[in-house]
Protein backbone atom coordinates (compact mmCIF):
# COMPACT_ATOMS: atom_id res chain seq x y z
CA UNK A 1 0.00 0.00 0.00
CA UNK A 2 3.10 2.50 1.08
CA UNK A 3 3.84 1.61 -2.86
CA UNK A 4 0.54 3.75 -3.74
CA UNK A 5 1.72 6.80 -2.37
CA UNK A 6 5.16 6.91 -3.08
CA UNK A 7 3.56 6.76 -6.75
CA UNK A 8 1.38 9.63 -5.95
CA UNK A 9 4.20 11.63 -4.59
CA UNK A 10 6.63 10.97 -7.37
CA UNK A 11 3.88 11.68 -9.86
CA UNK A 12 2.49 14.76 -7.77
CA UNK A 13 6.50 16.06 -8.04
CA UNK A 14 6.92 15.29 -11.68
CA UNK A 15 3.61 17.42 -12.56
CA UNK A 16 4.65 20.38 -10.71
CA UNK A 17 7.84 20.73 -11.53
CA UNK A 18 6.87 20.48 -15.42
CA UNK A 19 4.04 22.81 -14.94
CA UNK A 20 6.20 25.26 -13.04
CA UNK A 21 8.63 25.03 -16.04
CA UNK A 22 6.69 25.61 -18.71
CA UNK A 23 3.89 27.86 -16.61
CA UNK A 24 6.80 30.76 -15.69
CA UNK A 25 8.39 32.90 -18.39
CA UNK A 26 10.77 35.21 -16.79
CA UNK A 27 13.51 38.06 -17.35
CA UNK A 28 15.42 38.17 -14.21
CA UNK A 29 18.24 40.48 -13.24
CA UNK A 30 20.43 42.16 -10.71
CA UNK A 31 17.74 45.19 -9.81
CA UNK A 32 20.05 47.13 -7.88
CA UNK A 33 22.11 48.32 -10.81
CA UNK A 34 24.74 46.89 -13.23
CA UNK A 35 26.78 43.84 -12.38
CA UNK A 36 30.20 45.03 -13.80
CA UNK A 37 31.37 48.78 -14.09
CA UNK A 38 33.00 48.97 -17.79
CA UNK A 39 35.84 51.67 -18.61
CA UNK A 40 33.58 53.29 -20.12
CA UNK A 41 30.28 51.48 -19.76
CA UNK A 42 28.05 49.57 -17.29
CA UNK A 43 27.10 45.71 -17.81
CA UNK A 44 24.51 43.67 -16.71
CA UNK A 45 23.74 39.57 -17.04
CA UNK A 46 19.77 38.98 -17.57
CA UNK A 47 18.44 35.75 -17.65
CA UNK A 48 15.37 35.04 -19.96
CA UNK A 49 13.35 32.63 -21.43
CA UNK A 50 13.38 33.74 -25.03
CA UNK A 51 12.51 31.35 -28.03
CA UNK A 52 15.11 31.81 -31.28
CA UNK A 53 12.64 34.74 -32.65
CA UNK A 54 13.08 36.84 -29.57
CA UNK A 55 15.74 39.22 -28.13
CA UNK A 56 16.44 40.66 -24.76
CA UNK A 57 16.44 44.26 -25.20
CA UNK A 58 17.21 46.91 -22.69
CA UNK A 59 16.24 50.58 -22.33
CA UNK A 60 17.66 53.20 -20.30
CA UNK A 61 17.50 56.98 -19.97
CA UNK A 62 19.47 59.56 -17.80
CA UNK A 63 17.70 61.99 -15.74
CA UNK A 64 19.11 65.35 -17.31
CA UNK A 65 18.28 63.93 -20.98
CA UNK A 66 14.75 63.09 -21.64
CA UNK A 67 15.47 60.57 -23.98
CA UNK A 68 14.81 57.23 -23.65
CA UNK A 69 18.30 55.13 -25.56
CA UNK A 70 18.08 51.40 -26.53
CA UNK A 71 19.77 48.29 -27.40
CA UNK A 72 19.36 44.90 -27.48
CA UNK A 73 21.80 42.27 -25.89
CA UNK A 74 23.88 39.45 -26.82
CA UNK A 75 23.30 36.00 -26.57
CA UNK A 76 25.88 34.51 -23.61
CA UNK A 77 27.33 30.58 -24.52
CA UNK A 78 26.65 29.89 -20.75
CA UNK A 79 24.23 29.31 -19.11
CA UNK A 80 21.88 28.48 -22.23
CA UNK A 81 19.38 31.22 -20.78
CA UNK A 82 21.54 34.18 -20.07
CA UNK A 83 22.06 37.73 -22.19
CA UNK A 84 24.56 40.41 -21.89
CA UNK A 85 23.13 43.83 -21.74
CA UNK A 86 25.63 46.31 -21.91
CA UNK A 87 25.33 50.34 -21.80
CA UNK A 88 28.73 51.28 -24.06
CA UNK A 89 28.84 54.81 -22.58
CA UNK A 90 30.66 56.43 -19.31
CA UNK A 91 27.41 58.55 -17.78
CA UNK A 92 29.35 60.53 -15.17
CA UNK A 93 27.65 61.51 -11.94
CA UNK A 94 24.14 61.04 -13.30
CA UNK A 95 20.98 59.53 -12.23
CA UNK A 96 20.73 56.52 -15.11
CA UNK A 97 16.95 54.81 -15.17
CA UNK A 98 16.96 51.17 -16.47
CA UNK A 99 14.02 48.83 -17.64
CA UNK A 100 14.85 45.11 -19.92
CA UNK A 101 12.52 43.44 -21.75
CA UNK A 102 11.70 40.79 -24.96
CA UNK A 103 11.42 41.72 -28.28
CA UNK A 104 10.57 40.15 -31.78
CA UNK A 105 13.98 39.71 -33.30
CA UNK A 106 12.79 40.99 -36.42
CA UNK A 107 11.62 44.16 -34.49
CA UNK A 108 15.11 44.43 -33.58
CA UNK A 109 14.31 46.13 -30.27
CA UNK A 110 11.91 48.46 -32.29
CA UNK A 111 8.77 49.83 -29.87
CA UNK A 112 6.76 49.47 -32.81
CA UNK A 113 7.11 45.94 -32.89
CA UNK A 114 6.17 43.31 -30.86
CA UNK A 115 7.51 43.27 -27.24
CA UNK A 116 6.59 41.50 -23.81
CA UNK A 117 7.68 40.95 -20.46
CA UNK A 118 8.72 44.22 -19.57
CA UNK A 119 10.43 44.66 -16.34
CA UNK A 120 10.24 47.14 -13.40
CA UNK A 121 12.27 50.18 -14.05
CA UNK A 122 15.01 50.66 -11.81
CA UNK A 123 17.50 53.23 -11.44
CA UNK A 124 20.99 53.56 -10.01
CA UNK A 125 23.77 56.61 -9.66
CA UNK A 126 26.59 56.82 -11.86
CA UNK A 127 28.95 58.57 -9.25
CA UNK A 128 31.84 56.27 -8.43
CA UNK A 129 31.20 56.15 -4.93
CA UNK A 130 27.54 55.17 -5.13
CA UNK A 131 27.49 51.96 -7.49
CA UNK A 132 27.61 49.13 -5.76
CA UNK A 133 28.77 45.60 -8.08
CA UNK A 134 26.38 42.63 -6.13
CA UNK A 135 26.15 39.21 -7.86
CA UNK A 136 22.78 39.03 -9.57
CA UNK A 137 19.99 37.29 -7.47
CA UNK A 138 19.13 35.34 -10.51
CA UNK A 139 18.33 31.91 -8.89
CA UNK A 140 14.94 29.74 -8.77
CA UNK A 141 12.32 32.43 -8.32
CA UNK A 142 9.62 31.58 -4.99
CA UNK A 143 7.04 30.28 -7.29
CA UNK A 144 9.09 27.25 -7.54
CA UNK A 145 9.35 26.98 -3.46
CA UNK A 146 5.90 28.34 -2.89
CA UNK A 147 4.64 25.25 -5.28
CA UNK A 148 6.71 22.37 -3.43
CA UNK A 149 5.50 23.93 -0.08
CA UNK A 150 1.88 23.12 -1.44
CA UNK A 151 3.21 19.97 -2.72
CA UNK A 152 3.99 18.81 0.63
CA UNK A 153 0.78 19.35 2.15
CA UNK A 154 -0.99 17.73 -0.57
CA UNK A 155 0.99 14.91 -0.51
CA UNK A 156 0.42 15.09 3.70
CA UNK A 157 -3.16 15.42 2.61
CA UNK A 158 -3.56 12.17 0.75
CA UNK A 159 -1.28 9.96 3.14
CA UNK A 160 -3.57 10.87 5.90
CA UNK A 161 -6.92 10.59 3.82
CA UNK A 162 -5.03 7.03 2.64
CA UNK A 163 -4.60 5.99 6.11
CA UNK A 164 -8.23 6.77 7.73
CA UNK A 165 -9.25 5.32 4.13
CA UNK A 166 -7.47 2.02 5.03
CA UNK A 167 -9.09 1.56 8.41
Amino acid sequence: MRWKALLGFGLAIFVICIASESASAYVRYNPQGPDRLLFPGYQWTVLADTTTEELICMRWIIAQNPTWHYAHCQRAEAPVDAWVCTIADDIPDAEVTYQFYKASAVSACDLNGNTSEWTSPHTFDTVVDSITLNKPNLQTPCLRASLMGLLWVICGAIAIGWRHHQR
